[in-house]
C-alpha cells in the first residue's frame, strides 16, 4: 500500500497549485486581451510559462504517479473556474445590456433592483416595444443576466462589453 503521508502528497499538491495558478494567469489574461490590454497580459503570459514549465516538468519526470497526473488535472480545472472569477470580479471594464421587451414594466422592475436603466420607447412588428439601455460595470454582468433571466425570460437581449471612459452611477 502506498505511503499517502505528507511527504507524497507534497509533490502533487504543488503541480496542483502551479498548475492552477498558471492556468488562472492565462484564463484572466485571454479576458483582458479581448478587452483590449496589452501590457498587463504580457507580463501575465511570462510568469505562466514559468508556473507551466515548472509543473510539466514535475508530471513528466513522476508520469506514472496517478496522483501526480490527477494533481495536473485538478489543477488545470480548478485554474479555469479561478481564472473566470478573477476576470470577472477584478475586471472593471463596463458592459452595456441591450434589452427589447413588450412587457411596459420591465425597466421599473429592473429599476427597483438597482439597475440603472435607460429606457426608450419603439415600435416593432409586434407593436409596442421598450429599448433598454443598462450599463453596469464587468463584475455586475452576471447578476444582472441573472435579473433578466428571472423578470423577462422572453426578452431578446444583447451584451457588449465596453472600452470606453467611465461610467457613472453604477451600482458597487
Amino acid at each position: 500500500m502506498p505511503d499517502l503521508g505528507g511527504a507524497a502528497l507534497a509533490g502533487p499538491l504543488l503541480i496542483a497549485g502551479l498548475v492552477l495558478t498558471e492556468v488562472a494567469l492565462w484564463q484572466w489574461r485571454v479576458i483582458l486581451t479581448a478587452r483590449g490590454s496589452k501590457a498587463l497580459p504580457s507580463v501575465l503570459g511570462m510568469l505562466g510559462a514559468v508556473l507551466q514549465i515548472t509543473a510539466v516538468s514535475q508530471v513528466v519526470t513522476n508520469i506514472h504517479d496517478p496522483l501526480t497526473v490527477a494533481a495536473y488535472a485538478l489543477g488545470v480545472g480548478g485554474g479555469v473556474l479561478a481564472g473566470v472569477i478573477v476576470g470577472d470580479r477584478f475586471t472593471s471594464d463596463s458592459t452595456a445590456v441591450n434589452v427589447i421587451t413588450t412587457d411596459a414594466t420591465l425597466d421599473a422592475r429592473l429599476r427597483s433592483r438597482g439597475w440603472p436603466v435607460t429606457t426608450q420607447h419603439g415600435h416593432g412588428e409586434a407593436g409596442a416595444v421598450q429599448l433598454l439601455l443598462i450599463v453596469v460595470r464587468g463584475r455586475h454582468r452576471a447578476a444582472l443576466v441573472d435579473d433578466l433571466a428571472r423578470y423577462a425570460p422572453d426578452a431578446f437581449w444583447t451584451a457588449e462589453d465596453l472600452r470606453t471612459g467611465p461610467v457613472m452611477n453604477l451600482p458597487v
